[in-house]
């Protein structure tokens, strides 16, 4: 048997599509988690639902301490999850989040910056991808660059080039202003 579990509430959410560790990002010394129900509809159909939960000595609490929903149809945010990843390099985990079919499925890259003050995340940027090409379908980071601060990239497998579809995967230097 597990040790913890959270069921959603929301008819074909599919909470738990996407799961990763956050980190410490309440800075308490237990590791934290992200979970997404990109089929979750509160409003807007199928705009998708981000949640975080804290750990503790206890193990993962019984509920999400944030969630996030962007309210636009379609948007299925939490498609993808990036794992704990530093983006201005200010010591806090931020979050990328895909939503392939955000904007009518040109999709979206979406970052939320840990703000430090227990507030968890606030959203600073969305990346929205051209024609149909489903933007943030996959999330991967790292130190690209070499700056010593982290990036991001992310897919776009429907992108059209010449009228074909070719797909492409697309690049966010991570920078001191995130």
């Amino acid at each position: 048997d597990p040790s913890w579990t959270y069921s959603g509430s929301n008819v074909r959410a599919r909470l738990g599509s996407a799961v990763s560790a956050l980190g410490d990002i309440n800075d308490d010394g237990y590791g934290d988690i992200v979970a997404s129900a990109p089929y979750y509809s509160n409003g807007h159909s199928m705009e998708g639902q981000i949640m975080a939960f804290l750990g503790s000595e206890d193990g993962l609490g019984e509920a999400p301490v944030w969630t996030r929903e962007e309210n636009q149809s379609g948007a299925r945010l939490g498609t993808s999850l990036s794992r704990p990843v530093d983006l201005d390099a200010n010591t806090f985990n931020d979050l990328v989040v895909g939503a392939p079919g955000w904007n009518a499925q040109r999709g979206a890259a979406i970052v939320y910056m840990n703000t430090a003050d227990n507030q968890y995340f606030a959203k600073l940027r969305t990346i929205v991808g051209g024609g149909v090409e489903k933007l943030g379908s996959q999330i991967a980071v790292g130190d690209f660059n070499g700056d010593f601060i982290d990036d991001f990239a992310t897919s776009g497998p429907y992108h059209e080039s010449e009228g074909q579809e070719t797909g492409r995967i697309a690049w966010a230097a991570g920078s001191f202003t995130g």
